[in-house]
């Protein structure tokens, strides 16, 4: 389950150009329950914008 998740959010960081607000409206969870779960899976919203 961990590694789907970790794709997931990655995925969607990815398809919002590392818009985490945008990731999350998407993703349909509040923005900071999605930056806990980037904190989980040491993920970066940089690393996904051009």
């Amino acid at each position: 389950m961990s590694a789907f998740e970790r794709e997931y959010l990655a995925a969607m960081l990815e398809q919002h150009q590392g818009d985490v607000t945008t990731a999350a409206k998407d993703a349909g969870i509040p923005r900071g329950t999605y930056y806990r779960l980037m904190k989980n899976h040491g993920l970066k919203a940089n690393d996904f914008r051009g």
